[in-house]
């Protein structure tokens, strides 16, 4: 079967309730899902499964347990990864996040 379902989840303060988007094309639907605590992510996560969707990919800020949280919620059906940052890069994002 060829991929024409993924979603994106990313986690943050503020987002109460879940700030859901999706882009579509003939070929492929893109769903972007901001949540504000692993709770709602599961959540949103279950609902997508049930929807069809066939990879969830998780933003950096998701943590090891957080990210098993969600490959227990959809029972290992379909793929969950997980963005990452070189140190490099993550240390630019610090600057940011410190102030």
């Amino acid at each position: 079967m060829k991929l024409s379902q993924y979603a994106f989840i990313m986690i943050g303060e503020g987002y109460s309730p879940a700030q859901i988007t999706t882009l579509t094309s003939d070929h492929f639907s893109t769903t972007l899902i901001c949540v504000a605590n692993i709770d709602m992510a599961c959540d949103e996560a279950r609902k997508l499964v049930a929807e069809g969707v066939q990879l969830i990919e998780l933003c950096g800020a998701f943590k090891d347990q957080m990210i098993d949280a969600i490959i227990e919620t959809v029972d290992g059906k379909i793929p969950v990864g997980n963005m990452g940052m070189r140190d490099d890069e993550r240390a630019k994002l610090m600057t940011f996040l410190q102030g």
